[in-house]
């Protein structure tokens, strides 16, 4: 057919990953400014009617950690999840097609369309997995964003309880202040917010909490809920609390900080000390080589030892 095996491997290898790099760009870009805004897109999904039907092709392993996954990016609407599954299903569609494809162009080569076959599998595993393991990333990257601008969110909270604010309005005022600087845990003081209106704040930091399943999100639910049932000011428990997620927060950096000490030893040694070895040995290396010409040519000393161990040597050496 005129094609080599590498030819028809690179081409499915290159396809699946510049689809999953397409498909996985959804993940990351496509976001709601703001999770209460009512002219945000909340249609069928990314496929339109079709949105629900290619979600339901291949199975989810591990649909509730998808779900947290999604909500911790922000992903909110209801239809993301069908989306997000939609996209890996028809990615998967399309390798699979793909494959059949090159199969029925080289089955007259057994040995060839083994290969190729192989190659796809390879793709398809890819395209189910990695669209899943880039979620989880990104899930990861926005809990800890939530978890490192949650202290800033409660300052300003004490701030405006302390100057006769509402808890309504502070968390609105405090939205309003970290929409830029923490868009994320906006998105989430925002949803807290509606529903702290709808019911009681102890009833919207719990459900803040199983959406995003942090700690430090389980930690303020717990101290709200103690403090509305003991009657304790709820400015003064944000403030210790805040108090004690940046003592947490500059431990975890200082632990992080005595990583790199470690993490960048193997870099040192695999990257530059073959470099510093090349620079200190080459030039006694260079210098010996020229000394071993030099003194083997006629009258050297390395040609005059050569010499004396043939005279001296037995009659059977020789």
């Amino acid at each position: 057919m005129g094609l080599s095996a590498e030819t028809i491997a690179g081409a499915l290898v290159g396809l699946a990953l510049a689809a999953v790099v397409l498909s996985v760009g959804w993940l990351f870009q496509k976001r709601p400014a703001r999770a209460d805004d009512e002219t945000a897109d909340a249609g069928p999904g990314i496929f339109g009617s079709a949105n629900s039907l290619f979600a339901q092709v291949l199975p989810d392993l591990l649909p509730y950690k998808a779900r947290r996954d999604l909500q911790r990016c922000g992903y909110l609407h209801p239809h993301s999840y069908d989306s997000y599954r939609a996209i890996r299903n028809a990615l998967v569609i399309g390798v699979i097609l793909s494959a059949g494809v090159w199969l029925v162009a080289v089955a007259d080569d057994d040995a060839l369309a083994l290969r190729v076959l192989s190659v796809g599998g390879i793709a398809v595993l890819l395209a189910y997995s990695l669209p899943r393991v880039c979620l989880h990333w990104r899930g990861d990257q926005a809990a800890d964003q939530t978890v490192l601008g949650l202290p800033d969110a409660l300052e300003m909270m004490v701030m405006g309880l302390s100057g006769g604010l509402s808890i309504h309005a502070a968390l609105a005022r405090t939205c309003d202040e970290l929409a830029t600087a923490h868009p994320l845990l906006t998105a989430q003081l925002r949803i807290v917010r509606r529903q702290a209106a709808a019911a009681t704040l102890e009833f919207a930091c719990e459900r803040w909490a199983e959406r995003v399943e942090l700690d430090e999100v389980s930690g303020l639910a717990a101290l709200i809920s103690q403090a509305e049932r003991t009657g304790v000011s709820t400015a003064a428990t944000l403030r210790n609390y805040a108090d004690v997620l940046r003592l947490q927060r500059l431990q975890r950096l200082q632990t992080r900080s005595n990583r790199v000490a470690v993490q960048m030893l193997f870099p040192t040694v695999l990257c530059l000390a073959p470099a510093a070895y090349i620079v200190l040995l080459a030039p006694p290396l260079f210098d010996l080589q020229k000394f071993r010409e030099e003194e083997n040519r006629s009258g050297g000393l390395l040609e005059q030892q050569t010499q004396i161990e043939a005279s001296t040597a037995p009659p059977q050496a020789r």
